[in-house]
This record gives structure tokens, C-alpha cells and sequence, in this order.
């Protein structure tokens, strides 16, 4: 900040003694201030001041982090909300949070309306570069990892202070609610259920499902289950009719069965099962033909055939053998517009063929502890998009000597953009 010394560090100590002395106002404040000019520092500084009474002694954080939420920019608001639909100290990985966000349209705007999706994930990771730096989020793991791919796969977490904040705005605005037994006037259209908190079907909440737009399970595997079945007005989502985002997280689907009604929810976008135990997938994902990402990740699956008939299937997760034969085949003209594609710890997969003409919009495939995988189709050097490929973990001596061998065949069809990350 540029300014007279004295002015500005006045200013400063005034701003830092609203803050309490408390570590976390002052670096959320910090984040607020940091790049901004001397007139700014004195705004927040007198907003401080008309918030804070001395006869309150130990009310400074919520203020500060009030204040500071305010003056977010626009497009960061609803982004930071949406951290607010997962439970307190649960770690979430950034791949889940951008696809969510991206699903919900969060990061685009009409001025946006043609963006690819690597252009989506650039958005995404500058959003939360945002919200990083302002001190809102923390990594996990990874935090001093510059390369993207290394922070793609990290997690975030909130500070539990924070959490309640993004709850509390959240629900004020009606975007999103955290239902728990007894809610009876929850009107959102994000709603996040813990299921373990609901051990008496009949303790029911009152949801309006024409307006929800995005639901979320979550089930704590280190709970003992009371009541294997869905709250009330969870059991039939039929009338859930526009819905876009639909997030199981940890449910074991051999104690509950799947919710009725998921085949009528046409609109859907977003279709998670991340940790869920799930025998075969359901033959009506063919009706979802809307649906743009698949999550399957550290799940037990049976991949269908019929995942490569999504018309608009544009990401695809599959992770923790949630494909457990041991060749894996993608028929002509499958996915037709798939472009990101995760395979990680299929433990089993040794072969991969993909036919002619399929994954024509491919961009970037990431395999990861694939160990037994000895090879990649030849059919990936003929897909002009496809420009990332990223190894992450052990791999076999064959598969690296086909990766080279790929990279030329690659670089042949005129494809000089493609860049393998090992």
C-alpha cells in the first residue's frame, strides 16, 4: 500500500486492535487488505469501528469476519457459501469442490456462456486462489506444491469459525441449508443432509422439492447405523424435478437402497457416488441426458456400458476400483463429449482399449496408481484435443515405454500442445 508512513501505519494499528489481538481476524483481515490502496484501509477501518464497542469485549471476530465477507467481490460469494454444505472438519478435495461449482454454473456468466472446460477449471482454480489468499480456506495436503496437477488433487478445510459463518450467510440468503431433525421452515434450494442424524424415520423436515436444486447426503461410516432408511422426505424424490446436482457421499447402498424417483430427476447435471458402496450402477442413467459429470470414485461399482451413451458427459471419475475386471473396453464413438477422464487404484485394470472415433473432445486424462495397467489405446494419439496426460504414482515398465511411444505417435498427428506430466 502506498501512503504516508505514519498515516499508514496508524491506520494499520487502529485496524489490528479492532481485531482483538485474535490470529484469525487479523489474517483474514490481512486478506482483505493486502494490494488495496490507503483510502480503502481507512474504510474498513471506520467500518470496523462503527461495528465494535469497547463495553463488548471479545465480540471483535465476528465482526471482523462480517465485515470482511462483505466486502467479497460478487463473484466469490456464492463460492464460499458452498463450502458451507459440508460438514464441519471434513476435508474437501478441490476436484469435487470444481466440479460442483461448476455444475451449479457458479463460475460462469453471460459473458462467459461459450467457455471450454479447461477454461472452466482455470476459473475455478483462480476462485479459490482468491479465497485462499483472503485466508477463508486452508489446504490440506499439498499446500506447497506449485505444480497444478499436485494441487488439483489436494484438499481444502475450513476453519470451524469460518464454517458457521458460511452457514449463517448461507441460510440468511435462503442458498443453501444444513437440514437436521425437527427444520421446519427450510426453504433453500442447496440442501445438505448428514444422515446418521436421523435415526427416527419419521422425524421429518419440511422441503419445498420444487425449489431444491442441489441435494447432498453425507453418512458417517464411523457412526453406527440406527435406521438404514431415508428420512421422510427424502425416501422418493420424484417430485425433486428440478434438480441439478445430486451427491451421495459414504452411503453404503447395501444397507439403504437407493432413494425412489432418481430415474425421473431428468435435469440432472451432477451425479455423485463418491464412497459408496453401490453393487451395479442403475440402468436409467441412460435418462440422465443431461449429465455432464460422473463421480464414482472409492467405491465398489460395477461400471456399465452405458456410461459411454451420455450425450453430454463431459467428466468422468472413475477411482478405488470402482471398475474391478481387468480390460476395459470403450466402444466406437463412445463419450462423445468427454473431456476429462480420471482412472485411479483400479487395482485390477491391465488393458485398456478404446474403439475408433470414441472420446473424440478428450483434454485431459489423469491415471493414478494404476499399477498393473501395461499399456494405452492408439486410438489417444488421433483425438486432436487431447493435450494433457498425467501420471501420478507407480507404473509399469511397459506403460512407460508405451507413454513414450504415444508422446511421438502423438506428435506425428500434428498434436505439438500435448504435454505428459509425470
Amino acid at each position: 500500500m502506498i501512503g504516508p508512513v505514519d498515516l499508514v501505519e496508524g491506520i494499520g494499528m487502529a485496524i489490528v486492535k479492532h481485531c482483538g489481538g485474535i490470529p484469525l481476524a487479523i489474517a483474514v483481515m490481512w486478506g482483505t487488505l493486502r494490494g488495496k490502496n490507503l483510502q480503502y484501509w481507512i474504510l474498513i477501518q471506520r467500518k470496523l469501528q462503527n461495528r465494535l464497542r469497547p463495553e463488548f469485549p471479545g465480540s471483535e471476530l465476528p465482526h471482523v469476519l462480517d465485515v470482511c465477507y462483505n466486502e467479497l467481490p460478487c463473484h466469490l460469494k456464492p463460492c464460499f457459501l458452498y463450502l458451507g454444505l459440508f460438514p464441519m472438519d471434513r476435508a474437501i478435495a478441490l476436484e469435487k469442490l470444481y466440479l460442483l461449482w461448476m455444475a451449479e454454473g457458479l463460475i460462469t456468466s453471460a459473458s462467459m456462456r461459450d467457455i471450454n472446460d479447461k477454461a472452466r477449471i482455470e476459473v475455478c482454480e483462480y476462485y479459490f486462489n482468491e479465497l485462499f489468499e483472503r485466508s477463508l480456506v486452508m489446504m490440506v495436503n499439498g499446500e506447497e506444491e506449485e505444480e497444478d496437477v499436485k494441487r488439483f488433487e489436494s484438499c481444502l478445510q475450513v476453519h470451524d469459525t469460518i464454517h458457521n459463518l458460511c452457514r449463517m450467510k448461507a441460510s440468511e440468503g435462503e442458498f443453501l441449508e444444513v437440514t437436521t431433525p425437527g427444520d421446519d421452515d427450510a426453504v433453500p434450494r442447496r440442501v445438505a443432509i448428514c444422515l446418521n442424524k436421523f435415526e427416527d424415520r419419521n422425524v421429518d423436515v419440511s422441503i419445498d422439492a420444487k425449489r431444491i436444486r442441489t441435494l447432498v447426503f453425507f453418512e458417517d461410516d464411523d457412526q453406527f447405523l440406527q435406521n438404514p432408511t431415508w428420512p421422510g422426505a427424502f425416501s422418493d424424490l420424484k417430485e425433486f424435478k428440478g434438480m441439478r446436482v445430486l451427491d451421495f457421499e459414504g452411503v453404503d447402498f447395501r444397507v439403504r437402497k437407493l432413494p425412489a424417483g432418481v430415474e425421473k430427476l431428468f435435469y440432472l447435471r451432477h451425479l455423485s457416488f463418491n464412497g459408496c458402496y453401490l453393487l451395479e450402477l442403475p440402468s436409467y442413467l441412460s435418462n440422465f441426458r443431461l449429465l455432464e459429470t460422473l463421480d464414482l470414485r472409492k467405491g465398489s461399482q460395477l461400471v456399465s456400458a452405458l456410461l459411454g451413451k451420455l450425450p453430454n458427459l463431459r467428466s468422468l471419475v472413475l477411482c478405488n476400483d470402482a471398475f474391478v475386471g481387468t480390460e476395459m473396453v470403450c466402444d466406437e464413438e463412445d463419450f462423445p463429449k468427454l473431456r476429462n477422464l480420471k482412472l485411479a487404484t483400479l487395482q485390477f485394470l491391465e488393458d485398456w482399449e478404446v474403439g475408433r472415433g470414441a472420446m473424440p473432445c478428450l483434454t485431459v486424462l489423469t491415471i493414478q496408481q494404476c499399477e498393473k495397467l501395461e499399456m494405452l489405446p492408439n486410438e489417444l494419439a488421433k483425438i486432436p484435443t487431447f493435450k494433457r496426460l498425467r501420471i501420478i504414482g507407480l507404473m509399469s515398465r511397459g506403460l512407460r515405454y508405451k507413454i513414450d511411444h504415444l508422446v511421438d505417435e502423438i506428435r506425428q498427428f500434428g498434436n505439438y500442445d500435448f504435454t505428459p506430466i509425470f
